[in-house]
Order: structure tokens, then sequence, then C-alpha cells
């Protein structure tokens, strides 16, 4: 795949123009980013896949090539965004969600579109208390003006502020800060700042769950203490098929910090269903 450009192209979706980005031939996977960054998040991943399928980049609204796209920032209207986004595509076989749209794609799987084959969760995080709400008003708060915002990012840009960060969240090791300040060199990049935060919001409340028939494949770190593989076995309960794979010595940026293995992992997850429809 590294050896294939990827082309832009655009739909309409309930008469906005969404941009995504394509390359490749066969199945197709869509791959959706967390929060902050892109679907830069995944240039690491792909260029370890090989030439056997088409793969999809989309920027959720606020975000990259879709910064100037706003939609309300709720929960259940950004996942209806990519669920329509797939249905007007029509042809998504696969999809990967990475953290913040992981919790879309996991509420898209308890309704899935019919084309979907599998769904893929990565570093997922999924919470229980009502307590987590003070988490949403604060993301909010941060969202509430652009200038606020720009401090926000600055002050959490800052050492030690941003080890102290992703130590307490187990997001990276600080040991090998590469990841991390991949991390926050990209974070907000191309973005808008104020919406993303305040969209991002909308996943801090308990979650929902319901019984999911399509096949879930997690993929979780071993070190992650933001999303942890506890979470992951929680929503296996739901689940008619699933697999849940630990990777070793891999934090929340999995995408940053284990690309191949990350990539290596989703292919084969693809390939194996690939050949048992």
């Amino acid at each position: 795949m590294n050896s294939k450009k990827f082309s832009k192209f655009e739909l309409q979706l309930q008469g906005k123009k969404v941009l995504y980005l394509q390359s490749g031939k066969g199945p197709v996977i869509l791959f959706l980013h967390g929060l902050g960054i892109g679907t830069t998040i995944w240039d690491y991943v792909y260029k370890h896949m090989h030439n056997q399928f088409t793969i999809i980049l989309l920027d959720l609204p606020g975000y990259g090539l879709n910064n100037d796209l706003h939609v309300a920032p709720d929960f259940e209207v950004l996942t209806k965004f990519i669920n329509d986004f797939i249905k007007k595509k029509g042809s998504v076989d696969y999809l990967v969600g990475y953290s913040l749209s992981g919790t879309f794609s996991h509420r898209i799987a308890q309704n899935h579109p019919s084309s979907l084959k599998k769904i893929i969760l990565v570093s997922t995080p999924i919470f229980y208390s009502h307590s987590i709400v003070l988490l949403n008003w604060i993301f909010q708060a941060i969202g509430f003006h652009p200038l606020i915002t720009k401090i926000v990012k600055f002050f959490i840009s800052q050492f030690p502020i941003k080890h102290l960060i992703f130590f307490l969240g187990g997001l990276s090791s600080i040991k090998n800060p590469k990841s991390m300040n991949d991390c926050m060199n990209k974070f907000g990049e191309k973005s808008d700042l104020s919406y993303i935060f305040t969209s991002a919001s909308t996943i801090f409340s308990p979650t929902q769950f319901a019984s999911i028939s399509v096949p879930i494949e997690f993929i979780y770190g071993k070190q992650d203490d933001f999303a942890t593989s506890l979470m992951a076995k929680k929503m296996q309960r739901y689940c008619k098929k699933s697999v849940l794979h630990i990777v070793k010595d891999a934090y929340h940026l999995m995408p940053l910090e284990k690309p191949q293995e990350l990539a290596r992992l989703i292919e084969i997850s693809c390939s194996f269903n690939k050949k048992n429809i």
C-alpha cells in the first residue's frame, strides 16, 4: 500500500460535501480516527499493509479535509454521520474505529449497515459511572471559545504537563517519547480544535449496551490504562462472535507505537473473514 497514492473523493450527505481519501483495490476497509488527530494517525499503519484491500480514510466533521464541516456535536448525530457515509458509499466491508471513533463504531455495530462484514475496535474506551459526565463538561468548556482551546492546547503540550498527562492516562510510555511527541505534534493539525473538543465531549457518558450480531475484533494495548482489555471483555458479553487481541508493550497510541503489529492484526482479521464469507 505504501507504493500507492491516495486520491481525494467527495460525496454528499444531507446536502453537505464530505471529503475522503481512497487507495487500492479489493474489499473496502474504512478507517476512522480518534480524538485530536485526523486520518494522519493511520499514516504509519497503512504503509505496512499489502495491496489486497481498498483503504478509505475519513476525517470526521471538524477534522482535516472536513475541518469546515460541522454537524451537531452530539453522540447520536456523529454516529449517524458515519453510518450514513457507509450506506451512501455502499461498499464498505470492514470498519476500523480507533478510540473516540471506536465508541461510535460500537454503537453502529448494534444496528449495522448490511454491507459490513466485520467491525474492528482499536483501543476503544467504554464508561460505566455517571461521574464521567464531569469530563463531558470539561471538554465542552475547553471547546466553548477558540481562545480557551488554544490556551489549553498550549498548556497541555508543555513539559512536564505533557508527560504527566500521558503517564497518568496510560496513553503512551514517557520512557519512549516518540509516539507521545508525534501525538502532540499532530494534535489539532488542520482541524477546528474548538469544535472537536466540543464534539469529543459526547463520548464521556455511560455506554449503552445491546446485542451485536456482526463479528467484532478487539485490539487493545496491554499497558493501556485509558481503554483497557477489561472494557473489551465487557463489550464481548454482548457479541455473538468476537475475538480479543492484546498487544504486548502497547499503550493507547497504538497506531503510533505499534503500527506494524496493528496493520498485521487488521489484515489478518479482514483476510480471514474474506476467506470465510
